[in-house]
């Protein structure tokens, strides 16, 4: 006697569930935010917070391409 499964007639999804996007956003938003709270001290840390900030943003931006 053949068995029926019952997960296989389910669809698959291949994307994350929505509340881990945001929770993934979320946490880049507050360590974007640490960074320029506590590591902007000279000219050139503003500098590199700026770098920091658009490799983030590029991070986040790819997956939504």
């Amino acid at each position: 006697m053949a068995e029926h499964n019952v997960n296989q007639d389910s669809p698959i999804s291949d994307s994350l569930h929505p509340l881990v996007n945001m929770a993934i956003i979320g946490l880049v938003l507050m360590f974007v935010a640490a960074v320029w709270i506590f590591f902007d001290s000279d000219p050139y840390g503003a500098w590199l917070d700026v770098v920091i900030t658009g490799l983030f943003v590029i991070a986040i931006a790819i997956p939504t391409l």
